[in-house]
């Protein structure tokens, strides 16, 4: 996407989940949400660091999940509420980078399937579950062979590891992963990990279409669908709450 000049760039200076979570809520609720984006790779964009000289111009490298936003008439980001969390400049010409719209959807209602903890984290941003939404947050009350069926072909994040009928498997390792720059896994820590994950060998459709893209040892523990962008988690503690909150920013 194309970031215009004059346009604000923000990025996250207080990095607690908490104060993530509020923050996206903050954004999410406001009315012209619609308008900010968020990067996705590591990029690098010209910035103004004082006044508007074009002599003032510097390159900062933004990490994913920095916010966008171009009209500055009657800006989100500079509101009171989220300035003290973000560190902000102005574009200096105009760039591109790898982004989305923070709603790509146009709205905040997302279709819920279960009462897990993906539920409670989608509610504690702000989002409404509406069943007629094009992206799914399932996390439990559905067999495997249910959920390839209906769901792989949607946008979706998903906690398999609450569904009916998996096996799940004790697991106790260091999280690894190939693809460090992925928004999900970019600038997070690698560190040992114990949990319950449900094998990927028990889901017929999803081993074969998935992409892993964090393992524990050598288990996958969460996987990408190339066609669609899903995230689904074969397993999922309070570890995991991060990734989580990326995943469904990066399906919305």
């Amino acid at each position: 996407m194309k970031i215009r000049e004059h346009s604000i760039i923000c990025e996250l200076v207080d990095v607690e989940l908490k104060v993530y979570v509020d923050l996206i809520r903050s954004l999410l609720l406001a009315d012209t949400a619609g308008r900010v984006a968020l990067i996705l790779r590591p990029s690098v964009v010209p910035v103004v660091l004082r006044g508007n000289k074009r002599s003032n111009k510097k390159f900062v490298v933004f990490p994913p999940f920095s916010f966008i936003e171009e009209d500055q008439g009657a800006s989100v980001l500079y509101d009171s509420t989220c300035r003290e969390r973000l560190r902000c400049f102005n574009v200096a010409e105009d760039v591109w980078v790898e982004g989305k719209k923070l709603l790509t959807t146009g709205e905040r209602a997302v279709r819920c399937i279960g009462s897990g903890p993906l539920i409670r984290l989608a509610n504690e941003l702000g989002l409404t579950c509406r069943g007629d939404s094009s992206v799914n947050i399932v996390d439990g009350s559905l067999a495997i062979s249910d959920y390839e069926g209906r769901s792989l072909n949607r946008r979706h994040v998903a906690n398999a590891a609450g569904f009916k009928d998996v096996e799940l498997k004790k697991v106790t390792g260091r999280l690894r992963y190939y693809w460090r720059t992925h928004p999900l896994l970019y600038g997070l820590p690698s560190s040992n990990l114990e949990i319950k994950i449900a094998p990927l060998s028990q889901f017929k459709k999803l081993s074969v279409i998935g992409k892993p893209l964090l393992y524990i040892e050598d288990m996958p523990l969460i996987i990408e669908l190339p066609h669609n962008n899903s995230i689904i988690f074969l397993g999922f503690n309070e570890y995991l709450v991060e990734y989580a909150l990326r995943s469904i920013l990066y399906v919305l």
